[in-house]
């Protein structure tokens, strides 16, 4: 239980650190708002490649259209997805430095790196997507007992939704 609770507040710790960059950001960043459009066309009924096109697989932006669609069309809602986005990026590199047994205290200072890294390029963006799925799928392989079908069967979905080979 108190591991969970400091989990809890590093993963508050990390969203304040990604909004302090997201949320100050000047609009202009050309994927961000690519990014905002795709789920603003998803949002409005549009379907992927027929009713407009796109370059990457659709499933982030099916992902954002849903919530669109359920919230305020606005490039304020694609923000704080994409602090949900980059901060569960940052917490599941830490889960993963855990499982390779990592000090606590050099997984936290490489945490920070990244971030100070990445400042400057926080956004919703499908490479940041991609990178989580496959964060994802090592964390899985990771922790996994030897062949266990129901792991296999969540990489194997996440390795097709992020339209990796």
């Amino acid at each position: 239980m108190k591991k969970r609770i400091k989990e809890i507040i590093l993963f508050i710790i990390l969203a304040i650190l990604v909004s302090s960059k997201i949320f100050t950001k000047y609009i202009g960043d050309l994927d961000e708002i690519w990014n905002y459009n795709f789920a603003n066309c998803i949002s409005k009924g549009l379907v992927p490649y027929r009713d407009f096109n796109i370059v990457q697989t659709p499933l982030l932006a099916i992902i954002s259209g849903f919530i669109l669609s359920l919230t305020v069309n606005e490039l304020l809602v694609m923000r704080v997805l994409a602090v949900i986005l980059c901060t569960s990026i940052f917490f599941t590199l830490y889960k993963i430095n855990e499982s390779l047994k990592i000090n606590i205290n050099l997984n936290l200072l490489f945490l920070l790196f990244i971030f100070y890294i990445t400042k400057d390029n926080l956004c919703i963006d499908y490479n940041y997507f991609s990178l989580f799925l496959t964060l994802i799928i090592i964390y899985l392989e990771l922790n996994q007992k030897k062949d266990n079908f129901k792991s296999n069967l969540i990489i194997g979905i996440l390795r097709r939704l992020g339209g990796f080979k």
